[in-house]
């Protein structure tokens, strides 16, 4: 499963983008705060999770700037890097609960975490959880790169359960709906294997 993981997820790595997220609607003093923030996504960016949210004397880590500023509207910038940290350090509960709070509508990066709430949930194998969170991903914004993935790994998580003909409907419906997508052949084949396996449960019955 985590073969698609690391597809789908970790593009969001280096995702300090202020102009990205449309940082014009921030005040200036509040633009000014994210400097604080910079070293800390240096370390993230360096995959030195625990370090970015700890930080040391000479810089603000992530659980200090969100302390210091929670209640203004950039700290959800923190608390999705805080999310994403201790997910990566498989703090998987706690790297839920800071993601949920998230309250950011760019659909790239709401989808994105999303993703990483599934992601954990697959971690702790509630794989039910992990389906609901991976398909709420796929809602966020429509493309034939991203959405067959999340979708895929609701497959998966499907077949962790044994509902493959809850699997097979999603993927026929993926089939359907993303003609042009790059993953059409990873598809076709995942609909093979689901028949394959829904035929020989039936035999063992």
């Amino acid at each position: 499963m985590k073969k698609y993981f690391h597809i789908l997820i970790f593009p969001i790595l280096g995702l300090f983008i202020a102009g990205y997220m449309g940082i014009e609607k921030y005040k200036n003093w509040e633009k000014q705060k994210l400097n604080d923030l910079y070293l800390a996504v240096f370390q993230f960016e360096k995959g030195n999770y625990k370090e970015a949210l700890m930080g040391d004397d000479t810089f603000m880590g992530f659980f200090e700037f969100l302390n210091k500023y929670r209640n203004i509207s950039i700290s959800d910038i923190c608390k999705l890097y805080i999310g994403i940290c201790l997910v990566k350090i498989k703090d998987y509960k706690n790297g839920i609960d800071y993601l949920k709070e998230v309250k950011i509508k760019e659909p790239i990066i709401k989808a994105k975490c999303l993703a990483f709430i599934a992601n954990a949930f697959v971690e702790l194998k509630e794989y039910q959880k992990a389906i609901d969170y991976f398909l709420k991903a796929s809602k966020c914004f429509k493309n034939d790169i991203d959405n067959p993935d999340f979708i895929l790994n609701a497959v998966l998580c499907f077949e962790k359960l044994e509902k493959y003909n809850n699997a097979l409907e999603l993927v026929e419906q993926t089939l359907k709906e993303y003609t042009n997508t790059k993953k059409h052949e990873v598809l076709i084949n995942k609909k093979n294997q689901l028949l394959n396996k829904i035929y020989n449960k039936k035999l063992l019955k």
